[in-house]
């Protein structure tokens, strides 16, 4: 299992890109579990948050001065597209200034993703209030239908953010 995040380089830039620089201005980070069945999904995420914190300034500047980004991720699409790697991508868009925009009738209500052509994709963006979390999921339902341990949590009340 591979997990991938994608990262928002705008901070990480040095001088640092405003918040409300237009355009894609990312990179992602991968971590991968090996199949010796050994490690978990929470040592996944351990991995990921390796990762995501070696996304510095000196990364951004190779990334910046080199193609072996690109053939890193050619790569990684090589084992994907032959069914080596199953991918849990995710991808936080929270703090983005989605609820502020206005294109000429009025700031968003609501903001939600498009659908996306592929499995295990989990996007988060800010609630309409900028309180909470929302989590877009797309993934083969019938693995979740028959898990136990996320059934066993049962349903807990969703609050939505309060309209004044």
């Amino acid at each position: 299992m591979c997990a991938v995040h994608t990262i928002n380089l705008r901070a990480r830039m040095w001088p640092p890109l405003l918040d409300h620089t237009f355009g894609n201005v990312w990179t992602f980070v991968s971590a991968l579990l090996t199949s010796e069945g050994k490690e978990e999904y929470h040592d996944l995420v351990s991995l990921l948050r390796g990762a995501i914190r070696k996304i510095d300034i000196d990364h951004v500047k190779k990334l910046q001065n080199g193609d072996w980004y690109l053939e890193d991720l050619k790569r990684a699409n090589e084992h994907f597209y032959k069914g080596y790697l199953e991918f849990c991508s995710f991808s936080s868009w929270c703090r983005f200034l989605m609820y502020g925009v206005d294109y000429g009738w009025g700031k968003p209500v609501w903001v939600c993703t498009a659908t996306t052509p592929f499995k295990n994709v989990v996007i988060l963006t800010s609630s309409s209030c900028g309180e909470g979390i929302e989590a877009w999921v797309n993934m083969d339902m019938a693995i979740l239908e028959h898990d136990h341990k996320l059934l066993s949590l049962g349903t807990n009340e969703v609050h939505g953010c309060s309209k004044t």
